[in-house]
């Protein structure tokens, strides 16, 4: 989230650490994080840590440098389909950990490789889902993002270190992608490239980087209309159309029975809708006891979401122990009850990354913008890797702009709904959004903090290029597109998946009964 659009510097905060978790709890398969945003080990159910942050800011800086999401899958599939299509096949030792590699792979052993993504046939004929192609860019592979962005927004120096960078964010091996640490230091962020920003100091990275103990806003959905452009390799462009996605005052006024003028627990007026999700509505409200404009997550009074709501306070008080301004994650007040319903007390911030994006006629971000808000979100990974959590649903509509008439900008992470201990996780739960998660994920294989690093690759190529890389529908769809981007998935993946068999077990997770599986919002 963008903490004040006014100032000249943005700034930005992560925010919601909902299904954050710490390390050591991770719990290989337990599927996290947002489709499209997830790193490959969480889409696949292979062992993962804090390296799948890293991948999702990945994702979020090439979302924020061109306006869309890299990988845009509607399913892991398609996710997953993406990502080897743009950046080949995973490794082998990935596959065969995955405990959902028999989902989208099969052990063959043809052409001199162990395992072959499904085809879109074979997968709808065990699942019937029918795989989308839901990109607005296809690349064959990252180093076309660079022509990308010079043919969208012409020369820019430091472009050829962001694709570099972008590349180490979404190593398709957890165990090779770059840390949040690594990438402080990467030369991307060099002072002869970009003047340094207030809002993080690039070189700490010893006890001088450890902070110091101490609104949620629906993002934008996009058109699918698409128009060729011509360079290199063949690479599609949307005409890109935006949506309001943000909540139906009247559908959440009737579902929770708030209203403009209703005060939520004992002091909050609210005065405007902010967003809309299945836990329930986000709003702006007054506190009348100091006058101060806050944004109050509503959660619904359902036992599950009341559980999960528990869950992320839990998440919440383990990052107090951070700086929420120097580590760009939202600031949260805490919580109160009204009635059964629990409510979150958030920061306000400005605006989402589309429509700082659209301010800017949703062409991308140039580098000189998109640099500091790519630092702002690994220093933000970087911190919830310091007190083991994960994210697991880093997307653009997981960043705020603080205030959009800061230059740069500065940018916060929310919505920390499906964060966890990266020792909690499961291999197998199905979290995050499709079109952003990990292949790890949508395969059910042991994951880890990387998820949040595919994600983070596939965000920065869609703020770069102005489209999401793998849109697909479901995870067969962003597997296919992962494929048909960057190649196979690894062997050692698939064979440790849980879903890389068939989808027999698919079935179980495919439409709506396998949203439901993903713990997403």
């Amino acid at each position: 989230m963008v903490v004040n659009r006014s100032e000249s510097q943005v700034r930005v905060k992560l925010i919601d650490f909902g299904i954050a978790c710490n390390t050591s709890a991770v719990i290989p398969g337990d599927c996290l994080g947002t489709i499209g945003y997830c790193a490959p080990e969480i889409m696949l159910g292979t062992p993962y840590d804090e390296a799948i942050d890293m991948w999702s800011l990945g994702l979020v800086a090439v979302e924020l440098a061109t306006g869309v999401p890299l990988y845009p899958g509607e399913d892991d599939y398609d996710v997953l389909k993406f990502i080897i299509e743009t950046q080949g096949q995973l490794p082998d030792h990935l596959l065969e950990s995955g405990l959902y590699t028999d989902s989208y792979f099969i052990e063959d052993n043809h052409n001199e490789q162990r395992w072959t993504f499904k085809t879109p046939e074979q997968f709808q004929y065990e699942t019937d889902y029918r795989s989308k192609e839901t990109r607005y860019i296809k690349l064959k592979c990252l180093d076309d993002l660079e022509q990308l962005l010079k043919v969208r927004r012409g020369l820019e120096n430091g472009q050829t270190l962001f694709v570099r960078l972008i590349k180490e964010m979404l190593a398709l091996d957890a165990n090779q992608r770059i840390t949040p640490s690594e990438v402080l230091k990467h030369p991307f962020f060099d002072p002869g490239l970009s003047r340094r920003t207030p809002c993080t100091d690039m070189n700490s990275t010893g006890d001088n980087s450890l902070c110091s103990l101490s609104s949620l806003q629906a993002g934008k959905s996009h058109g699918s209309q698409k128009f060729s452009c011509s360079f290199q390799n063949s690479v599609e462009f949307p005409q890109k159309r935006d949506i309001n996605t943000s909540a139906n005052p009247s559908a959440s006024e009737d579902d929770l029975q708030i209203t403009k003028g209703t005060i939520l627990g004992d002091h909050h007026v609210v005065e405007a809708f902010l967003g809309e999700g299945g836990f329930g509505l986000v709003t702006r409200c007054r506190d009348t006891k100091n006058n101060k404009t806050v944004a109050i997550k509503v959660n619904k009074s359902d036992p599950e979401i009341l559980l999960q709501a528990k869950l992320e306070i839990f998440i919440l008080e383990q990052l107090r122990r951070l700086d929420p301004d120097r580590c760009n994650i939202v600031e949260w007040n805490g919580y109160f009850l009204d009635g059964e319903r629990i409510c979150l007390n958030f920061e306000l911030l400005d605006q989402s990354p589309w429509d700082y994006i659209g301010d800017r006629n949703n062409r991308g971000l140039p580098m000189r913008e998109l640099r500091p808000i790519l630092h702002q979100l690994a220093n933000a990974l970087f911190h919830l890797g310091s007190v083991g959590i994960v994210h697991a649903d880093l997307k653009p509509g997981n960043i705020m702009v603080v205030n959009r008439s800061e230059s740069p900008v500065k940018v916060k992470l929310i919505d920390f709904g499906l964060a966890c201990p990266a020792s909690a996780v499961i291999p197998g739960d199905r979290v995050g959004t499709i079109g952003y998660c990990a292949p790890e994920v949508m395969l059910g294989i042991p994951y880890d903090k990387a998820i949040d690093m595919w994600s983070l690759g596939l965000v920065a190529v869609e703020l770069a290029t102005g489209v999401p890389l793998y849109p697909g529908e479901d995870d067969y769809d962003v597997l296919k597109f992962i494929i048909e981007t960057q190649g196979q998935l690894p062997d050692h993946l698939l064979e440790s998946g849980l879903y890389t068999d068939t989808f027999a077990a698919w079935r179980l997770f495919s439409g709506p009964e396998k949203k439901n599986k993903r713990r997403s919002k």
